[in-house]
């Protein structure tokens, strides 16, 4: 019976904390919600556009075993090296060295080698291989790479597809990549490409990338896209990322990048991470987070986050029984 206790004490702490939280930071402010809506866009979703949108971006800086820089191959050696590869497919380098493989990838025999990879028997290595060397395409002809991705029939591969183009792209176009994006009809397909333009620029310069979005007109879904801002942002310089946070105008973009910050910082320092989010002012922005800090913390030291909820507690008794 006692390997039950303390799971059930967490459950009970982390769900009696968001409510004591909400009241402990603002008698006024309104009950905790979730913001899960703001989670990038599901296959299923995407899969129903008329420009389905990506699940999974590509990704870049794969690690794998030699430094030594790509060289371009031929077409047969290219596909010789994906046929042994695939003889391994269960590896967990598996990833990692087909990546290399599509560096090796150029304009003159990308074609080829996707014309054999659509013959591959198995989906899911068919998209995930589609989807490294359309992005690789991208980052030699990108208008070509986007145009093959939308000829693919709809579907994960062409969800990946597309969003690897456009991810190629921005990496060294973003202007561009994102005119094409802007062009396309408002719905999923567009915030999906929006998103992964915006990713693209956050892995390699958060500021930067805040800065664009600064730059970009008002549009529909604009508060998703501070999510992966502030979610790379947070991994490299959660005090900078938080003292930018604050500058942002009251509203519901602040509340999405103070949330994100609270989430991902309390994964690397959950005592530093609550200390920051106890400075910000009464609301909504600031019950999420806090909330978000504490069930994090409880996950990784559920005895440390009991003595903060006790504290929390304690203190409002105290109020109580002093009014």
């Amino acid at each position: 019976m006692q390997r039950f206790a303390l799971p059930i004490f967490i459950a009970i702490t982390a769900l009696l904390a968001g409510i004591i939280i909400g009241r402990y930071t603002s008698s006024s402010a309104p009950g905790i919600v979730s913001r899960r809506k703001n989670i990038p866009l599901s296959t299923e979703t995407a899969a129903n556009s008329l420009n389905p949108s990506p699940v999974s971006p590509r990704i870049t800086g794969v690690a794998s075993d030699s430094t030594e820089p790509a060289v371009a191959a031929s077409s047969e050696n290219i596909i010789s090296k994906i046929k042994t590869a695939l003889t391994h497919s269960g590896s967990r380098h598996t990833y990692a060295t087909f990546s290399k493989i599509a560096e090796t990838v150029d304009a003159k025999n990308v074609r080829e080698v996707l014309a054999f990879v659509q013959t591959l028997p198995k989906p899911q290595e068919k998209s995930m291989l589609i989807s490294l060397f359309v992005g690789r395409w991208a980052e030699l002809d990108s208008p070509a790479a986007i145009a093959y991705a939308q000829t693919i029939s709809a579907g994960t591969a062409r969800n990946w597809a597309i969003t690897s183009a456009v991810g190629g792209w921005a990496e060294h176009d973003a202007t561009a990549a994102t005119a094409w994006a802007q062009r396309l009809p408002v719905g999923p397909a567009r915030d999906q490409a929006m998103q992964t333009i915006v990713s693209a620029l956050a892995d390699k310069d958060p500021q930067a990338a805040f800065d664009f979005l600064q730059s970009l007109p008002a549009g529909r879904n604009r508060q998703s896209l501070y999510w992966p801002i502030f979610s790379h942002w947070t991994m490299t310089d959660p005090v900078a990322a938080a003292e930018r946070a604050m500058q942002i105008p009251v509203g519901a973009n602040r509340d999405t990048a103070l949330q994100v910050i609270g989430s991902n910082w309390a994964n690397q320092d959950p005592e530093a991470a609550f200390t920051w989010a106890n400075t910000l002012p009464p609301g909504e922005g600031r019950n999420i987070t806090l909330q978000n800090i504490l069930s994090s913390w409880a996950n990784k030291d559920p005895q440390k986050a009991a003595a903060i909820y006790y504290g929390i507690t304690g203190r409002i008794g105290a109020r109580s029984i002093n009014r």
